[in-house]
């Protein structure tokens, strides 16, 4: 008896050691980490490249009303996209979530699909760890490529 209780005892450290292992490995990945808090723009970035030259990369950040600059994104575990209006409301009857759509990572984590009633857009996703992420995409015109980058801090 004491053997068979020894036995299930060391089976027991055994199994809560490797879900430790396993649940900071799987903290480290690129979807624990967009789950992983509210993330808050902080740059709103533009640039057109004609025929391969790139021009300067504008930000339009400061164009955004003040009451907009503290909303958040959460991206869930349930894959959605929730925008939250945060403090400060433009419009108090406005809701303070809305889901913009839903979110999926492909491409072996390099790009995340936004999916909405719209249609997809595919991001590319330049920057992510614990605090920043850097997110752009292109559409292309022709010889002209109109490149949109997002810049977010995570406000956790």
């Amino acid at each position: 008896m004491k053997k068979m209780t020894l036995a299930i005892a060391l089976l027991g450290l055994i199994s809560v050691s490797s879900c430790k292992k396993d649940d900071k490995k799987s903290s480290n990945t690129k979807e624990a980490k967009l789950t992983s808090g509210k993330w808050q723009l902080t740059a709103s970035l533009y640039q057109q490249i004609n025929n391969g030259v790139a021009g300067t990369e504008d930000d339009d950040f400061d164009e955004i009303e003040a009451c907009e600059k503290d909303d958040f994104v959460l991206f869930t575990a349930e894959k959605n996209i929730v925008t939250d209006e945060g403090p400060t409301k433009c419009d108090p009857s406005d809701y303070q979530q809305t889901t913009q759509g839903t979110w999926s990572l492909i491409e072996n984590d390099s790009k995340m699909r936004q999916s909405s009633f719209f249609g997809n857009v595919d991001w590319v996703i330049e920057q992510l760890d614990d605090n920043n992420l850097r997110i752009s995409t292109t559409d292309v015109d022709g010889t002209i490529t109109h490149k949109s980058t997002s810049v977010y801090k995570n406000i956790k």
